[in-house]
């Protein structure tokens, strides 16, 4: 059986000013799943002089970029190779999804030059910087969706134990690696090791093998599915939703099968 023919994507996005909702918002699913298509048509239909064109428009392309933002968290969740700070970035935006990359990017340079002030050369003088800079480490239980996003983190100075040490070891290089021990976490460079609940102070080790060590995907994945714990918490099946796609790296949407009751809705009868 022949498949029916596609609506040409001009016509369909000629759909989005009509005054039917419905009719717009499939219009708007379509646009979506033809998103290779769109070239700069949606950039050309915000220049019409109609307003609700204009307003459809303005839904559209905020659909295409969270769904842009969720395929590319995926990468960093994926890819160890990736940029830990652009990772963190992502992370931020998928629960902060108003604001953008170019302010974060800002707030982290800033933060950057406060902390090169210091002497920033080892992993001791780093941790001075650190603990300089006020920087307030929390476990990662902590239920807290702004300890896991890197604006509120700056902002107060205060976030996830295990996002700081991966911050300081993309700021700092070298060998320097975040590590776990009983669920407390650290950075270790040789055989030195920076506790951040010990006011950012370095200690010897002796028994590397109790360390667990934490590449820059893995500290983000941890990040991710702490927002999604969080999203659940607070019942917010937008995040629950958005986020698990992020996690899964599905771009199709179809992840309500993995989640449980009541967001899986097949299991609504059990």
């Amino acid at each position: 059986m022949a498949e029916p023919e596609k609506i040409d994507i001009r016509r369909l996005a000629s759909l989005l000013d009509d005054p039917d909702e419905n009719v717009a918002v499939s219009a708007i699913a379509e646009l979506l799943n033809r998103e290779d298509e769109l070239g700069d048509l949606p950039a050309e239909l915000q220049e019409s002089s109609d307003p609700l064109m204009r307003r459809r428009v303005h839904q559209l392309e905020t659909a295409l970029t969270m769904i842009r933002r969720r395929r590319l968290l995926s990468v960093f969740l994926q890819d160890p190779d990736q940029d830990f700070i652009e990772g963190l970035i992502q992370v931020h935006l998928q629960w902060y999804d108003r604001d953008s990359e170019s302010s974060l990017r800002r707030k982290i340079g800033t933060f950057r030059k406060e902390l090169f002030q210091h002497r920033f050369s080892n992993l001791r003088d780093a941790g001075e910087a650190f603990a300089a800079a006020g920087i307030t480490p929390l476990p990662s239980s902590t239920l807290k969706p702004e300890l896991f996003c890197i604006g509120p983190m700056l902002d107060d100075r205060c976030g996830a134990a295990p996002l700081w040490c991966g911050l300081l070891c993309a700021l700092l290089g070298k060998q320097a690696v975040t590590v776990s021990r009983d669920g407390h976490f650290g950075v270790l460079e040789g055989k030195t090791l920076l506790v951040p609940e010990n006011n950012w102070l370095c200690t010897p080790v002796r028994d590397l093998g109790s360390l667990q060590t934490w590449r820059g995907d893995q500290i983000l994945y941890l990040a991710a599915l702490n927002l999604f714990s969080a999203a659940v918490n607070s019942d917010s099946f937008r995040y629950i939703l958005t986020i698990s796609q992020a996690i899964t790296g599905s771009a199709d949407g179809n992840t309500l099968g993995l989640l449980p009751y009541p967001y899986n809705p097949e299991l609504s009868g059990s």
